[in-house]
């Protein structure tokens, strides 16, 4: 490297100030940094600067499994070039004090490319230096070889009126071992196996760990059946021209039918024959069931479900084997086209005898009490009964009769077990039969069964600093016990302590008042019951939490606009918030509100909604979330509501032309079109005259010197495919003059 102007300067100024004693201003000169100021002259360091690469460091290895390469440089000049693929990747300056400069770089690279990485260093004289600093190649990426390697699913999404969209098959292949670099990737779509692929989609991903690749093609109609291939290929950028494939996956199928996962059960039941729709995929949002006498022909719709999966046929008959299918259907939002699915598996029935459920409950010391709703085909039933106490006892008949009740007396202290034989019987001999069982503890059984919350209230004081909740519980008599004590977790002590003691077993009620204030929250969290017999205690119950509030009451649901429904309740005494819980066959939604009322905007037509309201509070030690013993009281907070399209309103109704009675409405939200009726009486019968998408009609069959009454109703289709229509518009009428 040449000696620079401004060295020779600087020495020559350090000799002069040492020859003439000021050496005090020289070194205040070399202070300024990297110009030296003498009097008016500016002197700049390091004014040519050959070109020079002292050294270089790049990641060892020809192939590099992550794709990251690391260069790191340094050297003279007046600027630095990485260069990849012969494109600047990055640009340094050298320093204006002595030309050096510094390079460290971290270069990330596409999977399956190469790349060559080249330094050139220029000297501010026009000097330039070259090193070539090697080729590197990112690691290509392997698919899996086994078929669970790869595979398709349904790509489906929520809207805002809670149905699910279609967005199309997501393909998805695995690779055969981590991946980290960078990688572009193309999906290709064939109708045959073997057939011509084409490009449906393509992407990048950035440097990440991977273990699959994934893709979606949205344009993948239902009810076809696809082939895709998965490539993964360098792609095209600044420092690659011609991209090349570098992995592909074989061929994988994909029939994209909604529905096809879809089965269904169907058994005799107490009314009839019960099916249930089982395995449902989530984007179906109709069910049509077909019956038939015959498993291969003469299938007819019984019902077409659209909230639910299921239905019980009560037209079926006794004694008759059906074989019923169902096929799923969905309403694709995107075009307004609903799409049918292929049909279920035939399930064989014969409807025979009614199921039911029998309860035991004992009455007396020595005696218990059977019951069961009438089962439907049945006239007589049979009970069972053995001692599950005595090892070996086995069952044996203790009654025949054709009430629905029967009382078994004698009983000792022990567990029984009850059979109970609905039986349809001819001139003596058992025709068919079905069993339904029942158990008992006679006596002291050490635990209170069937704890349940039957309602629950709340205080707050005028301040709002202190509140109460009061929960009333019940449970199981418990025979041969004294009382029962009634037993609760104290927040404030960190320990359980009994709060009451009922001194009769008859006792199976309690009203359990829990207070609370905002310094120390809410006292107690859980209760449990516990029956005693003399100093004998027994078995704690399930337990009932008292720190839960009130569900909401009065809760109702009403239309308030074509796509909106307001749901109000009463106030909770205590609540700090209400959270509203929108149920529908897909889901649910839950949005939190201060007042006591919510208005869904998000409602769909010929859709069923369940609104269910529950009070929150912020006090310490409250529980804002369901009981599962509070099923008596959960219903009290809750309200269905079924959307309805809009009544359209007639603005104008005249005469404009000869034998032309001209109509116009508003625009109802959501309505696919409008049909309008006519009548030559006000009161009279409407006719449909005709149907039209715009928001005018012209009745051009109006005769002269009548009066007509016209009619408007707007259809709609809910976003599960289902048409719905308003209620008739008031009439409106138009007298022909013309």
């Amino acid at each position: 490297m040449k000696k620079s102007f401004g060295k020779k300067a600087l020495c020559i100024t350090l000799a002069s100030a040492m020859l003439f004693g000021n050496m005090s201003v020289a070194m205040a000169s070399e202070n300024t940094g990297d110009a030296y100021t003498d009097g008016q002259a500016v002197i700049t360091a390091a004014s040519t600067v050959s070109a020079a690469i002292n050294s270089t460091f790049i990641t060892s290895g020809t192939v590099i499994n992550d794709g990251t390469v690391h260069v790191n440089a340094s050297g003279y000049g007046k600027k630095a070039e990485l260069l990849v693929n012969g494109v600047v990747h990055e640009t340094v300056t050298g320093s204006s004090y002595d030309g050096s400069w510094n390079l460290s770089n971290y270069f990330y690279g596409k999977a399956g490319a190469s790349y060559k990485f080249t330094l050139v260093s220029y000297g501010s004289d026009g000097s330039k230096v070259t090193k070539e600093l090697g080729t590197k190649r990112i690691k290509t990426p392997a698919f899996g070889k086994r078929q669970s390697d790869k595979g398709t699913y349904t790509d489906m999404s929520y809207i805002s009126t809670g149905y699910l969209k279609y967005n199309g098959i997501r393909v998805y292949a695995r690779f055969a071992e981590e991946v980290y670099s960078g990688l572009s990737y193309r999906l290709l779509r064939s109708t045959k196996e073997n057939g011509t692929y084409s490009v449906v989609s393509s992407g990048n991903l950035s440097n990440s760990y991977k273990y699959d690749l994934t893709c979606v093609d949205t344009t993948a109609k239902l009810n076809c059946v696809y082939y895709y291939k998965i490539q993964v290929v360098t792609g095209t950028d600044s420092y690659i021209k011609t991209s090349k494939v570098v992995a592909t996956t074989s061929a994988i199928k994909a029939d994209v039918a909604m529905g096809r996962s879809v089965s269904i059960s169907a058994t005799s039941g107490l009314k009839g024959v019960d099916i249930t729709i089982d395995n449902r995929q989530a984007g179906n949002n109709q069910f049509d069931i077909y019956r038939s006498t015959s498993k291969t022909k003469g299938f007819k719709k019984i019902k077409t479900l659209t909230t639910g999966f299921e239905y019980t046929d009560t037209t079926a008959k006794a004694g008759v084997v059906y074989y019923y299918k169902v096929i799923p259907k969905y309403y694709d939002t995107r075009n307004g086209s609903l799409i049918s699915g292929p049909a279920t598996n035939v399930q064989a029935v014969k409807l025979e005898l009614g199921w039911t459920e029998v309860e035991a409950s004992q009455i007396s010391a020595t005696a218990a009490k059977l019951s069961w709703n009438k089962v439907r085909g049945a006239n007589v039933y049979e009970v069972w009964m053995r001692n599950a106490s005595i090892s070996g006892d086995s069952f044996r008949k203790v009654a025949t009769t054709k009430e629905l009740s029967v009382v078994l007396r004698g009983l000792e202290a022990g567990k029984y077990e009850f059979t109970l034989k609905s039986q349809n019987r001819t001139n003596g001999n058992v025709i068919c039969e079905n069993h339904n069982h029942a158990s008992l503890n006679m006596g002291f059984t050490q635990r209170v069964e069937n704890v349940k919350v039957l309602w629950r209230t709340s205080t707050v004081n005028s301040a709002k600093t202190s509140m109460a909740v009061t929960t009333a519980i019940s449970w199981r008599k418990v025979w041969g016990a004294t009382g029962y004590k009634v037993m609760a977790y104290n927040r404030y002590t960190g320990k359980n302590e009994c709060v009451a003691t009922l001194k009769s077993a008859s006792t199976v009620t309690y009203k359990f008042r829990n207070p609370g204030s905002t310094t120390k929250g809410i006292k107690y969290t859980r209760v449990y019951i516990v029956p005693y017999k003399g100093s004998t205690l027994g078995d704690n119950s399930d337990d009932i939490y008292v720190n839960v509030m009130p569900m909401a009451k009065n809760v109702k649901a009403a239309r308030l606009s074509n796509s909106q429904a307001k749901v109000t309740w009463s106030a909770v005494a205590g609540a700090d918030s209400y959270m509203v819980y929108r149920n529908i066959i897909n889901g649910n939604n839950a949005y939190s509100v201060t007042g006591v009322s919510y208005v869904d905007s998000n409602c769909s037509t010929s859709t069923t909604y369940v609104y269910t309201v529950r009070a929150m509070s912020n006090m310490a030690g409250m529980q804002n979330r369901g009981d599962a013993t509070d099923s008596e009281i959960g219903r009290t907070g809750s309200a269905s509501y079924v959307h309805k399209v809009g009544t359209p309103k007639i603005a104008t109704a005249e005469n404009t032309a000869a034998g032309t009675a001209t109509l116009t409405w508003k625009k109802i939200s959501l309505a696919k079109y409008y049909i309008v009726y006519r009548s030559t009486q006000k009161n009279g019968t409407y006719s449909k005259i005709g149907s039209t998408v715009k928001l005018t009609y012209a009745d051009k069959k109006a005769v002269k010197g009548k009066t007509y009454y016209y009619k408007v109703k707007a259809v709609a289709m809910g976003d599960n495919g289902v048409v719905s229509t308003s209620s008739f518009s008031p009439a409106a009428y138009v007298k022909s003059a013309k």
